[in-house]
């Protein structure tokens, strides 16, 4: 693309150019890689009186690709004057930023005084001898505003950023944050540290962070008027996960920490290490204010294997909350929202022992720690120019068709640049013993956890050969709709062709099976009797008024009956969406009804008065013979039939009809 350039300043000369646009509203100062480049385009970028030219509207622009090396001669820094660097347009490899020792050491990569925005570059505090600086970011001025947006920071030994001043603004979104602290000094490696000072506003969305000795955020007795941290990935977070201390206001949703706190308690800090704590905010010295907290969604997993070489007498494991934490969320309602489960990824990583921050030794000497571990890049160290930041050395997106806990919105937790949005809803088989981890028992006098859970099937003789199943014990004095709610089991999309769900049930009483489907469109709240006891039975469900509609939130309901005069034991399976069964009109007005169509181990059959069955292949051959009582409703078995074409005819006390399906 042509661009048109004009000189300014001697000694910018060669190395810094600008673009105006037709508007005179953005002012493009373009910096070409090298040492000392950026440093001295934004010192240079005055008027020969010194004053700054046009600070509001300029944009620093640096280049992209494998060469795209910016060595900085010490930090780059902004005082009364906002700072804009950005990556040029384009798909490249982010321009690479890392502190230089030329003799006499190096500096932190920045240190703003003044509003910052940053896109699209990878920073290390690691300069290329291999000495490590404190801060990536050490922000020093009251109530500036710190704006970063798809950018990497990678290697610091203390903090990525220090709050040096009150009244700051930190927005990041879509970053990485890596390897910040040293594992032989765990206390000092700390995401946002505030260092005592009030911060008006965290907001930290979309974001992954990995490999940090200490915590995300560290509170050190500042104050935050409002945190938002929604959609992060946090993995390897050696002591902690998140201490926002002295918060008005906390939203955390769509979360996940994997391993945080994995590093071992004793009892020297028993108390003192938390996951996730807030705490309340003091008025004066007697009033104390609880923060109002919107936390939903949230899963933390700490990796056993990670604790087995540790456990003994003084070891502990991090608790999720801290009390605060707790009672905000039970006044809200939200106490069942937020779990710890099993967490994958589908990648492993790049290199061997990636995740293996600290020796295993039950001893636990901090001494004998490995530094992190980082993968070997072609151009670090000697010789190169340290251009390690070509690609995100980990995927921290995970996948699963149920993608465990979804997110408030129905996609996936955590950090959503990894993967896309989980899938549409699979069939619910309750095979897995965490599966049950993804229902949220409700209105049964007291839900009492012991009272659903996943369990072997009951009767593997009839249609229902699965090993696990859901077992549901209804209590005496529950609601009658008592039952169980998921976000966790993918999109449903109904259209005209697939809008009917089914689920089998074995149950010990006559009564309604319910399912609902809610969250992101009509909800609607089936209701269907089983007709006999005991055994297996396929129900099917109509949602034919969510034509058109995708929902996220599915419910089922056992045994509902019109009002609970006793509970009961039933047992759930294999809850799924199937296409709409397809309809055969007969002379007498009747419709027969034949799916799922094609069909892999069992049918439903609706039609009026059927007292026999007959299943004959493609030659005419008899393969099924079933004798009924007047039903309207039956489940046949078709899992030992071969695939191909069959035909199905029904028969009443005066009448016959005849329709076709596939079995696959």
């Amino acid at each position: 693309m042509k661009r048109n350039y004009f000189a300014f300043g001697f000694v910018l000369l060669a190395l810094a150019f600008i673009t105006m646009d037709a508007n005179a509203q953005t002012r493009y100062v373009d910096v070409d890689p090298g040492i000392g480049t950026l440093n001295d385009s934004i010192k240079g970028d005055t008027t020969a009186l010194g004053a700054r030219i046009d600070p509001e509207n300029t944009v620093y622009r640096l280049q992209r690709g494998n060469e795209a090396y910016y060595g900085l001669i010490g930090s780059i820094s902004n005082s009364g004057y906002p700072l804009t660097i950005v990556a040029e347009d384009g798909d490249g490899a982010r321009p690479f930023l890392q502190p230089r020792d030329e003799g006499d050491g190096s500096s932190r990569a920045f240190r703003p005084k003044g509003d910052i925005t940053l896109n699209s570059l990878h920073v290390t505090n690691l300069d290329q001898l291999g000495g490590l600086n404190d801060r990536i970011l050490r922000c020093d001025d009251n109530g500036i505003r710190v704006t970063l947006d798809n950018c990497w920071f990678d290697q610091t030994s203390q903090s990525f950023i220090r709050v040096d001043d009150p009244d700051m603004t930190f927005v990041i979104t879509n970053c990485v944050v890596s390897n910040i602290g040293q594992p032989k000094d765990p206390n000092n490696g700390r995401g946002i540290d505030d260092r005592g000072n009030n911060i008006d506003t965290i907001i930290i969305e979309n974001c992954t962070f990995y490999n940090v000795t200490s915590r995300v955020i560290r509170d050190d007795g500042g104050t935050n008027k409002y945190v938002r941290m929604n959609n992060n990935t946090m993995v390897n977070i050696g002591q902690m996960g998140i201490t926002f201390g002295s918060t008005g206001m906390l939203e955390l949703k769509n979360n996940i920490a994997m391993n945080a706190g994995f590093m071992p308690l004793d009892d020297d800090n028993i108390g003192d290490w938390i996951v996730f704590s807030v705490d309340s905010v003091t008025i004066d010295s007697v009033t104390k204010v609880a923060p109002v907290v919107d936390m939903t969604n949230n899963s933390a997993y700490l990796d056993s294997a990670k604790l087995v070489p540790y456990l003994n007498d003084t070891t502990f494991i991090t608790p999720f909350m801290n009390p605060t934490l707790m009672y905000a969320l039970i006044a809200a309602g939200d106490e069942n929202a937020n779990m710890i489960m099993n967490i994958e990824f589908p990648d492993g990583p790049p290199f061997n022992d990636s995740m293996l921050v600290y020796h295993y030794n039950p001893d636990y000497n901090v001494d004998n720690t490995p530094e992190w571990e980082v993968p070997e890049v072609p151009g670090v160290g000697e010789g190169g120019n340290g251009l390690y930041h070509l690609d995100v050395p980990y995927d921290f997106g995970y996948i699963n068709s149920k993608a465990f806990v979804a997110g408030t919105d129905g996609k996936q937790l955590g950090d959503r640049n990894w993967v896309a949005d989980r899938a549409v809803m699979e069939l619910i088989d309750f095979e897995d013993p965490i599966d049950r981890l993804f229902w949220v028992q409700m209105a049964n006098a007291g839900d009492a956890p012991e009272n659903m859970a996943i369990v072997p099937n009951p009767d593997m003789t009839g249609i229902n050969t699965s090993a696990g199943v859901m077992m549901f014990s209804v209590q005496d004095n529950a609601d009658p709709w008592a039952g169980a709610w998921s976000d966790a089991q993918g999109y449903m999309e109904f259209t005209t062709e697939k809008h009917y769900m089914e689920m089998m049930v074995y149950k010990d009483v006559i009564s309604n099976c319910g399912l609902k489907v809610e969250a992101g469109g009509t909800a609607t709240e089936v209701k269907v009797p089983n007709t006999v006891t005991n055994e297996w039975e396929l129900i099917a469900f109509d949602f034919s008024a969510n034509i058109g509609e995708t929902l996220t939130r599915i419910v089922f309901f056992p045994d509902f009956p019109e009002t609970r005069e006793a509970g009961s034991t039933a047992y759930i399976d294999n809850i799924q969406i199937v296409i709409k069964p397809v309809g055969v009109e007969t002379s007498e007005g009747l419709t027969l009804r034949v799916y799922p169509n094609p069909a892999s181990d069992h049918m439903i059959v609706q039609y009026q008065g059927m007292t026999h069955i007959l299943v004959r292949d493609i030659l005419g051959k008899t393969v099924k013979s079933i004798q009924l009582q007047g039903e309207d409703y039956t489940t046949i078995a078709v899992d030992d039939l071969s695939e191909g074409i069959y035909f199905i005819t029904i028969g009443t006390e005066g009448s016959s009809v005849t329709a076709k399906f596939l079995k696959r």
